[in-house]
């Protein structure tokens, strides 16, 4: 299994991704992985799919 505290790898591109927070829209304030090749890559992975 897994362990909590490490990062998840993107789904698209398998690069690393990194915690960030919403900024807009109806999930402001929720936080998130995005690939840290954005804007190349939009991978996402919901930080609550990790817990």
């Amino acid at each position: 299994m897994a362990k909590k505290n490490s990062e998840p790898r993107c789904p698209k591109c398998r690069g690393e991704m990194v915690k960030r927070t919403v900024r807009r829209g109806e999930n402001i304030g929720k936080e998130f992985f995005g690939c840290k090749a954005f804007p190349k890559c939009r991978g996402i992975v919901g930080a609550s799919l990790l817990q």
